[in-house]
């Protein structure tokens, strides 16, 4: 693994619906779609406002984002899981931060 964020989706067994759907990453400005699950996204060292969300019939939800600060040679795990109840807040949060070689 080299420089870069992984970005672990979730969401709880009884929606089963979101599978339909496809989270997406937006890396400062940059939108990039992921799979449920864990995702490895190569970015350059540097200060990112990483934001996650995902679309259902065309409108956006669980909108959620967290500030980084991404080291030469490291590794930031992120994860992100919908709320059990649909009308209170996602969760997003930064897990881990490693050294990588």
């Amino acid at each position: 693994m080299k420089t870069g964020i992984k970005v672990n989706a979730k969401f709880y067994w009884i929606q089963f619906i979101l599978l339909l759907t496809v989270p997406r990453v937006v890396i400062n400005g940059e939108v990039k779609q992921i799979n449920w699950g864990e995702s490895y996204l190569a970015i350059e060292p540097g200060d990112y406002l990483i934001e996650v969300y995902f679309k259902y019939f065309f409108i956006t939800y669980m909108r959620k984002q967290v500030q980084i600060t991404l080291e030469y040679g490291s590794m930031v795990t992120l994860k992100y899981h919908t709320p059990l109840l649909p009308f209170t807040s996602a969760s997003f949060k930064v897990i881990e931060v490693k050294k990588v070689s």
